[in-house]
Protein backbone atom coordinates (compact mmCIF):
# COMPACT_ATOMS: atom_id res chain seq x y z
CA UNK A 1 0.00 0.00 0.00
CA UNK A 2 2.90 2.35 0.69
CA UNK A 3 4.32 1.86 -2.82
CA UNK A 4 0.87 2.09 -4.45
CA UNK A 5 -1.66 4.23 -2.55
CA UNK A 6 -4.31 3.39 -5.16
CA UNK A 7 -4.10 -0.39 -4.57
CA UNK A 8 -7.48 -1.94 -3.76
CA UNK A 9 -7.60 -5.25 -1.87
CA UNK A 10 -10.48 -7.31 -0.51
CA UNK A 11 -10.59 -10.78 1.03
CA UNK A 12 -13.40 -13.01 2.26
CA UNK A 13 -12.76 -15.85 4.71
CA UNK A 14 -14.88 -18.77 5.85
CA UNK A 15 -15.81 -19.72 9.44
CA UNK A 16 -12.42 -21.40 10.00
CA UNK A 17 -10.47 -18.39 8.74
CA UNK A 18 -9.54 -19.97 5.41
CA UNK A 19 -9.45 -17.79 2.31
CA UNK A 20 -12.67 -18.15 0.35
CA UNK A 21 -12.58 -15.26 -2.15
CA UNK A 22 -9.87 -12.74 -3.01
CA UNK A 23 -9.70 -9.65 -5.23
CA UNK A 24 -7.14 -6.92 -5.84
CA UNK A 25 -6.30 -4.28 -8.44
CA UNK A 26 -3.45 -1.73 -8.55
CA UNK A 27 -3.92 2.02 -8.77
CA UNK A 28 -2.70 2.37 -12.37
CA UNK A 29 -5.25 -0.18 -13.59
CA UNK A 30 -8.06 1.52 -11.67
CA UNK A 31 -7.20 4.88 -13.25
CA UNK A 32 -6.93 3.41 -16.75
CA UNK A 33 -10.27 1.65 -16.39
CA UNK A 34 -12.27 4.59 -15.04
CA UNK A 35 -10.84 7.12 -17.51
CA UNK A 36 -10.63 5.20 -20.78
CA UNK A 37 -10.95 1.41 -20.85
CA UNK A 38 -14.31 0.54 -19.26
CA UNK A 39 -16.01 0.13 -22.65
CA UNK A 40 -15.07 -3.55 -23.10
CA UNK A 41 -13.86 -6.20 -20.63
CA UNK A 42 -13.00 -9.86 -21.14
CA UNK A 43 -13.62 -12.10 -18.14
CA UNK A 44 -12.44 -15.70 -18.06
CA UNK A 45 -11.40 -18.34 -15.54
CA UNK A 46 -8.57 -20.87 -15.29
CA UNK A 47 -7.42 -23.38 -12.67
CA UNK A 48 -3.75 -23.65 -13.64
CA UNK A 49 -2.43 -21.05 -11.18
CA UNK A 50 -2.24 -22.46 -7.64
CA UNK A 51 -1.97 -25.65 -5.62
CA UNK A 52 -5.47 -25.28 -4.15
CA UNK A 53 -7.30 -25.43 -7.49
CA UNK A 54 -8.93 -22.12 -6.66
CA UNK A 55 -10.48 -20.51 -9.69
CA UNK A 56 -8.41 -17.56 -10.94
CA UNK A 57 -10.58 -14.97 -12.68
CA UNK A 58 -8.82 -11.93 -14.20
CA UNK A 59 -10.56 -8.90 -15.66
CA UNK A 60 -8.80 -8.12 -18.96
CA UNK A 61 -9.13 -4.89 -20.94
CA UNK A 62 -7.68 -3.51 -24.17
CA UNK A 63 -5.48 -0.42 -24.09
CA UNK A 64 -4.79 2.25 -26.71
CA UNK A 65 -2.36 -0.03 -28.57
CA UNK A 66 -4.81 -2.93 -28.81
CA UNK A 67 -2.77 -4.69 -26.10
CA UNK A 68 -4.31 -6.79 -23.31
CA UNK A 69 -4.00 -5.26 -19.83
CA UNK A 70 -5.07 -6.45 -16.38
CA UNK A 71 -7.94 -4.53 -14.78
CA UNK A 72 -8.21 -6.68 -11.67
CA UNK A 73 -7.47 -10.17 -10.37
CA UNK A 74 -9.76 -12.46 -8.42
CA UNK A 75 -9.70 -15.89 -6.78
CA UNK A 76 -12.87 -17.79 -5.89
CA UNK A 77 -13.04 -21.18 -4.24
CA UNK A 78 -16.17 -22.44 -6.01
CA UNK A 79 -17.81 -21.80 -9.36
CA UNK A 80 -21.04 -20.57 -7.82
CA UNK A 81 -23.15 -17.55 -8.70
CA UNK A 82 -22.70 -16.33 -5.09
CA UNK A 83 -18.91 -16.39 -5.52
CA UNK A 84 -19.13 -14.34 -8.71
CA UNK A 85 -21.57 -11.98 -6.95
CA UNK A 86 -18.92 -11.25 -4.33
CA UNK A 87 -16.22 -10.82 -6.96
CA UNK A 88 -18.28 -8.42 -9.11
CA UNK A 89 -19.26 -6.42 -6.02
CA UNK A 90 -15.57 -6.05 -5.14
CA UNK A 91 -14.80 -4.99 -8.71
CA UNK A 92 -17.53 -2.32 -8.65
CA UNK A 93 -16.30 -1.06 -5.27
CA UNK A 94 -12.75 -0.74 -6.61
CA UNK A 95 -13.93 1.07 -9.75
CA UNK A 96 -16.15 3.58 -7.90
CA UNK A 97 -19.32 1.84 -9.08
CA UNK A 98 -18.50 2.15 -12.80
CA UNK A 99 -19.65 -1.05 -14.55
CA UNK A 100 -18.23 -2.14 -17.93
CA UNK A 101 -20.25 -1.22 -21.01
CA UNK A 102 -19.70 -4.64 -22.61
CA UNK A 103 -18.31 -7.94 -21.35
CA UNK A 104 -17.37 -11.18 -23.10
CA UNK A 105 -17.09 -14.49 -21.21
CA UNK A 106 -17.41 -18.22 -21.76
CA UNK A 107 -20.74 -20.05 -21.41
CA UNK A 108 -20.54 -20.65 -17.65
CA UNK A 109 -24.14 -20.61 -16.32
CA UNK A 110 -23.27 -19.37 -12.82
CA UNK A 111 -21.21 -16.54 -14.29
CA UNK A 112 -24.05 -15.52 -16.62
CA UNK A 113 -26.55 -15.46 -13.75
CA UNK A 114 -24.29 -13.27 -11.63
CA UNK A 115 -23.57 -10.86 -14.49
CA UNK A 116 -27.29 -10.43 -15.11
CA UNK A 117 -27.84 -9.51 -11.45
CA UNK A 118 -24.83 -7.29 -10.84
CA UNK A 119 -24.54 -5.62 -14.26
CA UNK A 120 -28.16 -5.36 -15.47
CA UNK A 121 -27.45 -2.57 -18.00
CA UNK A 122 -24.36 -4.19 -19.48
CA UNK A 123 -24.25 -6.18 -22.74
CA UNK A 124 -23.02 -9.74 -22.11
CA UNK A 125 -21.63 -11.75 -25.00
CA UNK A 126 -20.40 -15.35 -25.01
CA UNK A 127 -17.17 -16.45 -26.64
CA UNK A 128 -17.89 -17.54 -30.21
CA UNK A 129 -14.68 -19.56 -30.47
CA UNK A 130 -15.56 -21.82 -27.54
CA UNK A 131 -19.09 -22.30 -28.87
CA UNK A 132 -17.86 -23.29 -32.33
CA UNK A 133 -15.20 -25.58 -30.86
CA UNK A 134 -17.87 -27.42 -28.89
CA UNK A 135 -20.02 -27.55 -32.03
CA UNK A 136 -17.17 -29.23 -33.93
CA UNK A 137 -16.95 -31.87 -31.20
CA UNK A 138 -20.72 -32.50 -31.17
CA UNK A 139 -21.32 -32.27 -34.91
CA UNK A 140 -18.02 -33.62 -36.24
CA UNK A 141 -19.44 -36.65 -38.12
CA UNK A 142 -22.32 -34.64 -39.64
CA UNK A 143 -20.02 -31.85 -40.82
CA UNK A 144 -17.44 -34.30 -42.18
CA UNK A 145 -20.07 -35.96 -44.39
CA UNK A 146 -21.47 -32.61 -45.58
CA UNK A 147 -18.66 -30.14 -46.39
CA UNK A 148 -21.13 -27.77 -48.09
CA UNK A 149 -23.04 -27.52 -44.81
CA UNK A 150 -19.91 -26.16 -43.09
CA UNK A 151 -19.53 -23.42 -45.71
CA UNK A 152 -23.20 -22.45 -45.66
CA UNK A 153 -23.39 -22.53 -41.87
CA UNK A 154 -20.35 -20.24 -41.53
CA UNK A 155 -21.85 -17.91 -44.16
CA UNK A 156 -25.07 -17.74 -42.13
CA UNK A 157 -23.20 -16.94 -38.90
CA UNK A 158 -20.48 -14.56 -40.12
CA UNK A 159 -22.23 -12.62 -42.88
CA UNK A 160 -25.69 -12.00 -41.49
CA UNK A 161 -25.84 -8.32 -40.57
CA UNK A 162 -29.34 -8.24 -39.09
CA UNK A 163 -31.34 -10.69 -37.01
CA UNK A 164 -33.94 -10.87 -39.81
CA UNK A 165 -31.25 -11.80 -42.35
CA UNK A 166 -29.93 -14.45 -39.97
CA UNK A 167 -33.41 -15.95 -39.61
CA UNK A 168 -33.87 -16.06 -43.39
CA UNK A 169 -30.52 -17.77 -43.95
CA UNK A 170 -31.17 -20.30 -41.20
CA UNK A 171 -34.58 -21.12 -42.66
CA UNK A 172 -32.87 -21.68 -46.02
CA UNK A 173 -30.37 -24.00 -44.34
CA UNK A 174 -33.16 -26.05 -42.78
CA UNK A 175 -34.84 -26.42 -46.13
CA UNK A 176 -31.61 -27.28 -47.99
CA UNK A 177 -30.30 -29.72 -45.37
CA UNK A 178 -33.59 -31.20 -44.24
CA UNK A 179 -33.08 -33.82 -41.55
CA UNK A 180 -29.62 -32.58 -40.52
CA UNK A 181 -30.37 -29.30 -38.72
CA UNK A 182 -31.41 -30.85 -35.42
CA UNK A 183 -29.75 -31.89 -32.17
CA UNK A 184 -26.90 -29.52 -31.29
CA UNK A 185 -27.90 -27.19 -34.14
CA UNK A 186 -31.14 -26.52 -32.25
CA UNK A 187 -29.19 -25.74 -29.08
CA UNK A 188 -27.03 -23.26 -31.00
CA UNK A 189 -30.16 -21.63 -32.38
CA UNK A 190 -31.73 -21.31 -28.92
CA UNK A 191 -28.64 -19.46 -27.65
CA UNK A 192 -28.24 -17.33 -30.81
CA UNK A 193 -28.76 -14.00 -29.03
CA UNK A 194 -25.74 -14.65 -26.78
CA UNK A 195 -23.09 -15.30 -29.44
CA UNK A 196 -24.14 -14.71 -33.09
CA UNK A 197 -22.31 -11.52 -34.26
CA UNK A 198 -25.36 -9.81 -35.83
CA UNK A 199 -26.94 -9.44 -32.39
CA UNK A 200 -23.95 -7.32 -31.28
CA UNK A 201 -23.41 -5.26 -34.44
CA UNK A 202 -23.79 -1.95 -32.59
CA UNK A 203 -21.75 -2.95 -29.51
CA UNK A 204 -18.05 -2.24 -28.95
CA UNK A 205 -16.03 -5.49 -28.96
CA UNK A 206 -12.82 -4.30 -30.65
CA UNK A 207 -11.09 -6.76 -32.99
CA UNK A 208 -12.42 -9.83 -31.18
CA UNK A 209 -15.34 -12.25 -31.10
CA UNK A 210 -13.90 -14.47 -28.37
CA UNK A 211 -12.13 -14.30 -25.03
CA UNK A 212 -8.80 -14.22 -26.88
CA UNK A 213 -7.57 -11.38 -24.63
CA UNK A 214 -7.98 -13.63 -21.60
CA UNK A 215 -6.48 -16.59 -23.46
CA UNK A 216 -3.45 -14.48 -24.36
CA UNK A 217 -3.09 -13.39 -20.76
CA UNK A 218 -3.20 -17.04 -19.66
CA UNK A 219 -0.19 -17.66 -21.91
CA UNK A 220 1.66 -14.89 -20.05
CA UNK A 221 0.65 -16.48 -16.74
CA UNK A 222 2.29 -19.77 -17.66
CA UNK A 223 5.66 -18.04 -17.99
CA UNK A 224 5.48 -16.52 -14.50
CA UNK A 225 3.33 -18.79 -12.33
CA UNK A 226 3.95 -22.36 -11.20
CA UNK A 227 0.55 -24.06 -10.79
CA UNK A 228 1.91 -26.13 -7.89
CA UNK A 229 2.76 -23.09 -5.73
CA UNK A 230 0.58 -21.20 -3.26
CA UNK A 231 -1.64 -18.16 -3.86
CA UNK A 232 0.88 -16.07 -1.91
CA UNK A 233 3.48 -16.99 -4.51
CA UNK A 234 1.07 -15.90 -7.26
CA UNK A 235 0.50 -12.53 -5.58
CA UNK A 236 4.26 -11.98 -5.46
CA UNK A 237 4.55 -12.85 -9.15
CA UNK A 238 1.70 -10.43 -9.96
CA UNK A 239 4.06 -7.45 -9.83
CA UNK A 240 6.39 -9.13 -12.34
CA UNK A 241 3.45 -9.76 -14.67
CA UNK A 242 2.45 -6.10 -14.39
CA UNK A 243 6.05 -5.09 -15.13
CA UNK A 244 5.94 -7.25 -18.26
CA UNK A 245 2.72 -5.57 -19.42
CA UNK A 246 3.83 -2.02 -18.58
CA UNK A 247 7.20 -2.45 -20.28
CA UNK A 248 5.43 -3.62 -23.44
CA UNK A 249 3.10 -0.65 -23.23
CA UNK A 250 6.00 1.74 -22.76
CA UNK A 251 7.75 0.19 -25.76
CA UNK A 252 4.60 0.74 -27.85
CA UNK A 253 4.47 4.37 -26.64
CA UNK A 254 8.08 4.86 -27.71
CA UNK A 255 7.46 3.37 -31.16
CA UNK A 256 4.44 5.62 -31.64
CA UNK A 257 6.38 8.77 -30.72
CA UNK A 258 9.79 8.12 -32.25
CA UNK A 259 9.65 5.41 -34.93
CA UNK A 260 7.97 5.89 -38.29
CA UNK A 261 5.70 3.24 -39.79
CA UNK A 262 5.72 2.76 -43.53
CA UNK A 263 2.60 4.21 -45.13
CA UNK A 264 0.84 2.33 -47.90
CA UNK A 265 -0.27 5.31 -49.98
CA UNK A 266 -0.11 9.08 -50.35
CA UNK A 267 -3.80 9.60 -49.67
CA UNK A 268 -4.32 12.50 -47.20
CA UNK A 269 -6.79 10.36 -45.26
CA UNK A 270 -4.06 7.82 -44.46
CA UNK A 271 -1.65 10.58 -43.43
CA UNK A 272 -4.30 11.92 -41.05
CA UNK A 273 -4.85 8.44 -39.51
CA UNK A 274 -1.09 8.07 -39.06
CA UNK A 275 -1.01 11.25 -36.96
CA UNK A 276 -4.18 10.50 -35.00
CA UNK A 277 -3.80 6.86 -33.93
CA UNK A 278 -1.17 4.99 -31.97
CA UNK A 279 1.23 3.03 -34.15
CA UNK A 280 -0.38 -0.39 -33.62
CA UNK A 281 -3.88 0.91 -34.29
CA UNK A 282 -2.60 2.74 -37.38
CA UNK A 283 -1.23 -0.58 -38.67
CA UNK A 284 -4.74 -2.05 -38.32
CA UNK A 285 -6.13 1.01 -40.11
CA UNK A 286 -3.56 0.59 -42.90
CA UNK A 287 -4.57 -3.04 -43.40
CA UNK A 288 -8.20 -1.96 -43.68
CA UNK A 289 -7.34 0.93 -46.00
CA UNK A 290 -5.48 -1.37 -48.38
CA UNK A 291 -8.74 -3.15 -49.18
CA UNK A 292 -10.33 -0.09 -50.82
CA UNK A 293 -8.91 -1.26 -54.16
CA UNK A 294 -11.06 -4.42 -53.98
CA UNK A 295 -14.31 -2.46 -54.22
CA UNK A 296 -16.00 -0.37 -56.91
CA UNK A 297 -18.36 2.49 -56.03
CA UNK A 298 -21.84 2.19 -57.57
CA UNK A 299 -24.10 5.18 -56.78
CA UNK A 300 -27.65 4.06 -56.03
CA UNK A 301 -29.30 7.44 -55.56
CA UNK A 302 -28.36 10.73 -53.90
CA UNK A 303 -26.14 10.02 -50.86
CA UNK A 304 -26.53 6.23 -51.21
CA UNK A 305 -23.67 4.11 -52.56
CA UNK A 306 -23.19 0.39 -53.09
CA UNK A 307 -19.68 -1.00 -52.68
CA UNK A 308 -19.35 -4.03 -54.97
CA UNK A 309 -16.28 -6.29 -54.76
CA UNK A 310 -14.22 -6.59 -57.93
CA UNK A 311 -12.66 -9.85 -56.70
CA UNK A 312 -14.25 -13.19 -55.84
CA UNK A 313 -14.02 -12.59 -52.09
CA UNK A 314 -12.69 -9.89 -49.74
CA UNK A 315 -11.02 -11.09 -46.56
CA UNK A 316 -13.37 -10.60 -43.64
CA UNK A 317 -16.22 -9.29 -45.78
CA UNK A 318 -17.02 -12.14 -48.15
CA UNK A 319 -18.43 -11.65 -51.62
CA UNK A 320 -21.50 -9.54 -50.83
CA UNK A 321 -21.97 -5.85 -51.63
CA UNK A 322 -22.38 -3.20 -48.92
CA UNK A 323 -24.57 -0.12 -48.72
CA UNK A 324 -23.01 3.13 -47.44
CA UNK A 325 -25.31 6.03 -46.51
CA UNK A 326 -23.87 9.58 -46.50
CA UNK A 327 -25.17 12.70 -44.77
CA UNK A 328 -22.62 15.34 -45.83
CA UNK A 329 -23.64 18.26 -43.62
CA UNK A 330 -23.18 16.54 -40.22
CA UNK A 331 -20.44 14.32 -41.78
CA UNK A 332 -22.24 11.05 -41.05
CA UNK A 333 -21.15 7.93 -42.95
CA UNK A 334 -23.01 4.69 -42.16
CA UNK A 335 -22.09 1.28 -43.52
CA UNK A 336 -24.20 -1.79 -42.91
CA UNK A 337 -21.15 -3.81 -41.83
CA UNK A 338 -21.05 -1.68 -38.64
CA UNK A 339 -17.29 -1.99 -38.20
CA UNK A 340 -17.18 1.50 -36.65
CA UNK A 341 -19.54 0.47 -33.86
CA UNK A 342 -17.80 -2.86 -33.34
CA UNK A 343 -14.10 -1.87 -33.54
CA UNK A 344 -14.11 1.91 -33.18
CA UNK A 345 -12.52 2.21 -36.63
CA UNK A 346 -14.01 2.97 -40.05
CA UNK A 347 -14.34 0.14 -42.54
CA UNK A 348 -12.80 -0.02 -46.02
CA UNK A 349 -16.23 0.72 -47.53
CA UNK A 350 -16.49 4.14 -45.88
CA UNK A 351 -12.81 4.81 -46.58
CA UNK A 352 -13.46 4.04 -50.26
CA UNK A 353 -16.26 6.62 -50.23
CA UNK A 354 -13.84 9.14 -48.67
CA UNK A 355 -11.43 8.73 -51.59
CA UNK A 356 -14.35 8.81 -54.04
CA UNK A 357 -15.79 12.06 -52.63
CA UNK A 358 -12.43 13.73 -51.89
CA UNK A 359 -12.68 13.68 -48.08
CA UNK A 360 -9.11 14.29 -46.85
CA UNK A 361 -9.51 13.92 -43.07
CA UNK A 362 -11.36 11.51 -40.83
CA UNK A 363 -14.22 13.41 -39.13
CA UNK A 364 -13.38 14.09 -35.50
CA UNK A 365 -16.29 12.06 -34.14
CA UNK A 366 -15.00 8.97 -35.96
CA UNK A 367 -11.65 8.97 -34.13
CA UNK A 368 -12.08 7.28 -30.77
CA UNK A 369 -10.05 8.81 -27.98
CA UNK A 370 -9.24 5.36 -26.58
CA UNK A 371 -7.15 4.64 -29.75
CA UNK A 372 -5.11 7.87 -29.41
CA UNK A 373 -1.83 8.33 -27.56
CA UNK A 374 -3.46 10.50 -24.87
CA UNK A 375 -6.30 8.03 -24.19
CA UNK A 376 -5.39 8.13 -20.50
CA UNK A 377 -4.47 11.73 -19.49
CA UNK A 378 -1.70 10.52 -17.21
CA UNK A 379 -0.08 8.31 -19.83
CA UNK A 380 3.66 7.65 -19.33
CA UNK A 381 5.86 10.60 -20.34
CA UNK A 382 8.09 10.47 -23.41
CA UNK A 383 11.06 8.13 -22.94
CA UNK A 384 13.61 10.94 -23.27
CA UNK A 385 12.37 12.27 -19.93
CA UNK A 386 12.94 8.96 -18.22
CA UNK A 387 10.43 6.70 -16.43
CA UNK A 388 8.12 8.14 -13.76
CA UNK A 389 9.63 8.00 -10.28
CA UNK A 390 6.62 6.36 -8.62
CA UNK A 391 7.20 3.07 -10.46
CA UNK A 392 8.93 0.08 -8.83
CA UNK A 393 12.73 0.09 -9.20
CA UNK A 394 12.67 -3.05 -11.34
CA UNK A 395 10.17 -1.48 -13.74
CA UNK A 396 12.20 1.75 -13.95
CA UNK A 397 15.27 -0.29 -14.93
CA UNK A 398 13.38 -2.20 -17.62
CA UNK A 399 11.85 0.97 -19.03
CA UNK A 400 15.32 2.54 -19.29
CA UNK A 401 16.61 -0.63 -20.98
CA UNK A 402 13.81 -0.60 -23.57
CA UNK A 403 14.35 3.09 -24.26
CA UNK A 404 18.13 2.75 -24.66
CA UNK A 405 17.74 -0.32 -26.85
CA UNK A 406 15.50 1.64 -29.22
CA UNK A 407 17.96 4.56 -29.30
CA UNK A 408 20.92 2.25 -29.96
CA UNK A 409 19.02 0.57 -32.79
CA UNK A 410 18.43 3.94 -34.48
CA UNK A 411 22.11 4.86 -34.04
CA UNK A 412 23.25 1.51 -35.43
CA UNK A 413 21.06 2.02 -38.49
CA UNK A 414 22.80 5.32 -39.17
CA UNK A 415 26.29 3.95 -38.50
CA UNK A 416 26.02 0.87 -40.72
CA UNK A 417 26.59 2.92 -43.88
CA UNK A 418 30.39 2.91 -43.60
CA UNK A 419 33.33 1.61 -41.56
CA UNK A 420 34.22 5.17 -40.51
CA UNK A 421 30.79 5.78 -39.02
CA UNK A 422 30.88 2.41 -37.24
CA UNK A 423 34.34 3.25 -35.80
CA UNK A 424 33.01 6.56 -34.41
CA UNK A 425 30.14 4.75 -32.66
CA UNK A 426 32.47 2.09 -31.21
CA UNK A 427 34.86 4.76 -29.90
CA UNK A 428 32.10 6.62 -28.12
CA UNK A 429 30.55 3.39 -26.81
CA UNK A 430 33.89 2.42 -25.29
CA UNK A 431 34.19 5.80 -23.57
CA UNK A 432 30.57 5.58 -22.39
CA UNK A 433 31.16 2.09 -20.99
CA UNK A 434 34.09 3.35 -18.92
CA UNK A 435 32.13 6.34 -17.60
CA UNK A 436 29.03 4.30 -16.75
CA UNK A 437 31.13 1.71 -14.91
CA UNK A 438 32.61 4.48 -12.73
CA UNK A 439 29.14 5.90 -12.05
CA UNK A 440 27.81 2.49 -10.97
CA UNK A 441 30.75 1.93 -8.60
CA UNK A 442 30.22 5.39 -7.07
CA UNK A 443 26.50 4.69 -6.67
CA UNK A 444 27.18 1.41 -4.85
CA UNK A 445 29.58 3.17 -2.44
CA UNK A 446 26.97 5.83 -1.65
CA UNK A 447 24.26 3.23 -1.02
CA UNK A 448 26.58 1.26 1.25
CA UNK A 449 27.49 4.41 3.21
CA UNK A 450 23.81 5.32 3.56
CA UNK A 451 22.95 1.89 4.97
CA UNK A 452 25.81 2.01 7.47
CA UNK A 453 24.73 5.48 8.61
CA UNK A 454 21.16 4.25 9.10
CA UNK A 455 22.34 1.31 11.20
CA UNK A 456 24.51 3.64 13.29
CA UNK A 457 21.53 5.95 13.94
CA UNK A 458 19.39 3.02 15.06
CA UNK A 459 22.14 1.77 17.41
CA UNK A 460 22.66 5.23 18.97
CA UNK A 461 18.92 5.79 19.65
CA UNK A 462 17.97 3.52 22.58
CA UNK A 463 14.76 5.50 23.21
CA UNK A 464 13.09 4.28 20.03
CA UNK A 465 9.42 3.32 20.61
CA UNK A 466 8.96 -0.34 21.44
CA UNK A 467 6.70 -2.45 19.26
CA UNK A 468 5.47 -4.39 22.31
CA UNK A 469 2.92 -1.68 23.08
CA UNK A 470 1.52 -1.62 19.57
CA UNK A 471 -1.93 -3.16 19.03
CA UNK A 472 -1.80 -6.71 17.72
CA UNK A 473 -1.95 -7.04 13.97
CA UNK A 474 -5.08 -8.62 12.54
CA UNK A 475 -4.86 -12.33 11.88
CA UNK A 476 -3.86 -13.10 8.31
CA UNK A 477 -6.24 -15.26 6.28
CA UNK A 478 -5.37 -18.95 6.36
CA UNK A 479 -4.70 -21.08 3.32
CA UNK A 480 -7.87 -22.36 1.64
CA UNK A 481 -8.68 -26.07 1.36
CA UNK A 482 -8.29 -27.70 -2.01
CA UNK A 483 -11.25 -26.81 -4.24
CA UNK A 484 -13.31 -29.43 -6.03
CA UNK A 485 -13.69 -28.35 -9.63
CA UNK A 486 -16.57 -29.02 -12.02
CA UNK A 487 -16.44 -31.99 -14.36
CA UNK A 488 -13.86 -34.74 -14.50
CA UNK A 489 -10.30 -34.31 -13.41
CA UNK A 490 -7.88 -33.19 -16.10
CA UNK A 491 -6.22 -36.63 -16.25
CA UNK A 492 -9.50 -38.60 -16.54
CA UNK A 493 -11.75 -36.38 -18.61
CA UNK A 494 -12.99 -37.45 -22.02
CA UNK A 495 -10.96 -36.06 -24.90
CA UNK A 496 -12.44 -35.22 -28.27
CA UNK A 497 -11.02 -36.42 -31.57
CA UNK A 498 -9.57 -32.94 -32.14
CA UNK A 499 -7.44 -33.26 -29.01
CA UNK A 500 -6.47 -36.90 -29.61
CA UNK A 501 -5.19 -36.16 -33.12
CA UNK A 502 -1.41 -36.75 -32.97
CA UNK A 503 0.76 -33.71 -33.44
CA UNK A 504 2.69 -33.75 -36.71
CA UNK A 505 6.42 -34.14 -36.12
CA UNK A 506 8.97 -32.15 -38.07
CA UNK A 507 11.18 -34.08 -40.45
CA UNK A 508 14.86 -33.60 -41.22
CA UNK A 509 15.13 -31.80 -44.56
CA UNK A 510 18.18 -33.93 -45.51
CA UNK A 511 17.24 -37.52 -44.64
CA UNK A 512 13.54 -37.02 -43.71
CA UNK A 513 13.98 -38.68 -40.33
CA UNK A 514 11.68 -37.59 -37.47
CA UNK A 515 14.35 -38.30 -34.83
CA UNK A 516 16.40 -35.18 -35.49
CA UNK A 517 16.58 -31.95 -37.50
CA UNK A 518 18.89 -30.76 -40.28
CA UNK A 519 21.08 -28.97 -37.72
CA UNK A 520 22.10 -32.27 -36.08
CA UNK A 521 21.85 -34.56 -39.10
CA UNK A 522 24.92 -36.70 -39.80
CA UNK A 523 24.03 -36.85 -43.48
CA UNK A 524 25.20 -33.30 -44.11
CA UNK A 525 28.76 -34.32 -43.23
CA UNK A 526 28.89 -36.98 -45.92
Amino acid sequence: MENDPGLFFKCKTDAEGGTENLFWVDGAARKAYTEAYHDCVSFDATYLTNMYNMLFAPFIGINRHGQSIMLGCGFVRQELASSYDWLFDAFLEAMDGLAPDNIITDQDVAMAQSIKRKFPAMIHRCCGWHIMKKAQEKLGPVLARNPDLVKDFNECIDFSFTSAEFERKRAALQWKYEGLMHGHFEKLYEDRATWVPCYFKFRFFPFLQSTQCSEGFNAVLKRYVNPHKSILNFVKQYEKIQVHILVREDGNDYRTKHLEAQRWSRFPIERHAYKAYTRDIYVKFRTEFQMIGQYDVCPARINFYYLEPNTEEVLGYGSRKYLVTVRPEPAIYDCECCKWHRDGMLCCHVLKIFTHLGVNEIPEHYIKRRWMQHAVPSAPPPPNKGPPHDLPAELENQVRQVTLTMDFAKLAKKAMTSDEAAAVVRRHMKAADTEVTKLNKLRKKRLKAAREAARAREASNPNAPSTSNQPPAPLAPMDPPHSVTKGRSRSKRFKSALELHPKKKNKCSICESIDHTAATCLGKLM
